[in-house]
């Protein structure tokens, strides 16, 4: 299955969903989750032509951007989802705290395969360099720990790779556009587009 990642869009015209719903049918994705800041209305990336999308809430995302995705079920906050044959766990922008919290009481310390997060935990992706400091959620990475997923894939300030409490870290800056291609044995990640 191939899946395509979507790292804050901020599409603020109509042909920026058009050029982004290209790419993705372009690059095979079956499947679209677009993570925060989405800009215009979730419908208008299905009504385009956008591959399948779900989304996932930012900071920037207000009340009716999330009610439109809930509405059409494809708001993935705080919810696991099967993509690929793999658990993957949705934590929000919007109240990550609500999430985890909701992800733990509904599924347990089985913990998933995969989280994917608007934020990133802290550790990675999260440097504000000319603060020198790192800007990611303590809570998200103590999550991780507790949970043990084997990838977390999120919105970063900077594209980093790196393990965090015993999970490897994929952040993306906004403007990304990544490729997962999920086979039997493994999760393969292609950066395509960045803007």
């Amino acid at each position: 299955m191939k899946v395509g990642i979507v790292v804050s869009p901020e599409a603020r015209a109509t042909s920026d969903i058009v050029h982004l719903a290209r790419l993705l049918r372009d690059i095979g994705s079956e499947l679209t989750i677009v993570i925060g800041n989405v800009g215009l209305s979730p419908r208008k990336y299905l009504s385009l032509g956008v591959p399948n999308p779900h989304f996932l809430s930012g900071v920037e995302d207000d009340i009716i951007i999330t009610k439109d995705a809930r509405s059409s079920g494809r708001l993935l906050d705080g919810r696991e989802e099967v993509v690929g044959g793999r658990r993957v766990w949705f934590v929000s922008g919007l109240d990550p705290h609500q999430s985890m919290e909701l992800l733990m009481r509904r599924y347990g310390r089985g913990g998933p395969d995969m989280i994917i997060s608007y934020h990133p935990p802290h550790g990675c992706g999260d440097l504000i360099a000319c603060l020198g400091v790192r800007g990611g959620l303590v809570e998200l990475a103590e999550f991780i720990e507790e949970v043990k997923p084997e990838v977390v894939l999120c919105r970063g300030r900077v594209s980093e790779v790196c393990a965090v409490r015993g999970a490897t870290v994929l952040a993306f800056k906004p403007g990304s556009v990544v490729l997962l291609e999920f086979s039997e044995k493994l999760i393969r990640c292609r950066l395509v587009r960045v803007s």
